[in-house]
């Protein structure tokens, strides 16, 4: 069994069968546990490995990029074994790997033993080294990913259309029946495109077993894990990249999966279809600016972003950009969006000024603007949101950039408007925290972080191409002092955020101050004019990351 499986390889495929049969004898089997490091970069190649199960990872150790995975039937670390050389690459087990292991000492016997083996292996490692060098494209990475609930079959339908690829479906023991609705997305995706695996009889050491086989057969495989903790199902999370659940997943599978791997889904094709964007590369994120009451453009952006089609995953915002991103995270409309921008200059007046007698951090305690948030978000917390949200605020004790994911948004949105001078920093767990626009005043980087693979940006802060502030006939009130510093601030500041943003959309606007609310649809028409004028390269970038089907893009006016 073991000489048919090395003739399978090339650089055994031509050797006589009696040479074979002494390779196979010399070969020593070895174990390795998930995240086991096998060899480093640098190390002495003392032996070459036959990866009979499982699946490894050959990584640049100064990148700690991949540049390879390698599953049954391959072989790794020959040419630093033949030619004497330290390793020129790292060597990771990815899923819990047995391997057949030719060590150094065992291969120099062979060698004396069959002396024409050495010409063979020099033509082999030859070829071997033309290849690697002609290779530009990044291996692919055939992910595993954990499902709780019954809707896996939807999920791998969103797969399988928007890559064209194919699922493979392993319900694990004590899963729960797959929900047998047809689905919309059926219509688009051949029979063989999704295919259910069978499990029966599976055990922890199977489950590896047959997984090193699976990744290579399906460009994605689903784990249908079990309701209650089994080995299995504890062994299935501990392998997949992923997991996601369909409602509130059992405390075991939170116990497990950090927070940043468990993709929740409330079971809509709009968020079924989102998550197959995150498993497949092709997350959309939208961050929007600071820039006060400039930001009631980004409703504008957003309108033709919507009407336009365009997916949006997940949003990051800061200053007014967090309350307008938690508003649109929220689910509300374009109209609602818009006839709110119209109305805020009415929530701006005394009443809602909760002065500071004598004044102190701020002109304003900022608490009824905390409580009026917290009535147009309907008290949500950020696990209520229909998408998912990252808030930018500031730790005015160390200038640290705070990041809200969880709990109420309406802190993370008060935090984040806590404009210096105007409004007191806002004290929440043992932090004070002021505008997010101190620190970040375009949050690009944060969508990186959190996965996003294209960035689309609504900045409304400006820029040196813009034109020139109106000049000061009279001294300059104070609002005006701080809007008009802030805003140079933000100049400086967002300019480390450009590289990280795909599609940049700037509405040129100008307001007085950060508090003027009096040209709500003008700054809605502004934002709509730049949206339009960068939709072709939006649908552009979308259609060529599959996230669009081609189509031709309409006249930007």
């Amino acid at each position: 069994m073991l000489e048919h499986k090395l003739r399978a390889i090339p650089l055994f495929r031509d050797l006589p069968d009696e040479s074979l049969k002494s390779i196979a004898a010399r070969l020593k089997r070895e174990r390795y546990p998930q995240d086991a490091v096998i060899f480093r970069q640098g190390d002495d190649g003392d032996a070459m490995y036959l990866v009979e199960s499982g699946q490894v990872q050959v990584v640049a150790e100064d990148t700690q990029q991949p540049l390879a995975y390698l599953g049954p039937g391959s072989f790794v670390g020959e040419i630093a074994l033949l030619l004497g050389q330290p390793r020129s690459a790292t060597l990771k087990v990815v899923i819990d790997a047995e391997l057949w292991a030719l060590h150094k000492r065992d291969l120099d016997d062979l060698l004396a033993e069959y002396p024409s083996i050495a010409l063979h292996f020099t033509r082999e490692i030859g070829q071997r080294l033309v290849t690697t060098s002609h290779q530009t494209v990044p291996p692919a990475k055939h992910p595993l990913t954990a499902v709780w609930g019954d809707q896996g079959y939807d999920l791998a339908l969103a797969l399988a259309t928007q890559t064209e690829g194919t699922v493979g479906i392993l319900p694990l023991p004590g899963s729960q029946p797959l929900l047998g609705t047809r689905s919309p997305l059926e219509e688009t995706v051949s029979n063989g495109h999704v295919k259910l695996l069978t499990s029966n009889g599976l055990s922890e050491k199977s489950l590896t077993e047959d997984l090193s086989h699976q990744i290579e057969n399906f460009d994605y495989v689903l784990l249908i894990l079990p309701d209650r903790p089994s080995s299995v199902g504890q062994k299935a999370l501990a392998l997949s990249d992923y997991t996601v659940s369909f409602g509130t997943p059992p405390q075991w599978i939170r116990d497990i999966t950090s927070a940043d791997h468990l993709l929740a889904c409330d079971g809509s094709p709009e968020s079924v279809q989102r998550i197959a964007r995150r498993l497949t590369g092709r997350t959309v994120g939208l961050v929007l600016s600071s820039g006060g009451s400039r930001t009631i453009a980004h409703i504008g952006v957003m309108r033709v972003l919507r009407q336009a089609g365009l997916p949006i995953d997940m949003i990051a915002g800061s200053s007014g950009g967090a309350l307008f991103g938690a508003l649109i995270a929220a689910g509300w409309s374009d109209q609602k969006l818009a006839d709110f921008a119209r109305k805020l200059g009415d929530y701006n007046t005394f009443r809602n000024w909760d002065i500071n007698l004598p004044p102190r951090a701020g002109l304003i305690k900022g608490r009824r603007a905390r409580d009026l948030i917290e009535g147009w978000l309907e008290g949500r917390h950020f696990s209520d949101l229909e998408i998912p949200l990252y808030i930018v605020a500031t730790d005015i004790a160390t200038g640290r950039e705070i990041v809200f994911d969880s709990g109420p948004v309406a802190d993370a949105v008060r935090a984040s408007i806590s404009i210096p001078g105007v409004a007191d920093p806002w004290h929440y767990h043992d932090r004070f925290l002021v505008d997010g626009a101190v620190v970040n005043p375009m949050p690009a980087s944060v969508l990186r972080a959190r996965g996003a693979n294209i960035v689309i940006a609504s900045s409304v802060v400006r820029t040196a191409d813009d034109p020139g502030h109106p000049e000061f006939e009279k001294m300059p009130h104070f609002l005006q002092i701080i809007f008009r510093i802030i805003s140079s601030m933000e100049m400086e500041l967002i300019k480390a955020q450009f590289p990280m943003v795909d599609v940049m959309i700037h509405p040129r606007v100008f307001v007085d101050h950060a508090l003027d609310f009096s040209q709500a649809d003008t700054l809605i028409a502004l934002g709509e004019e730049a949206a339009r004028q960068r939709l072709a390269e939006c649908e552009t970038l979308l259609a060529s990351d599959r996230i669009l089907p081609q189509r031709v893009a309409h006249s930007s006016h």
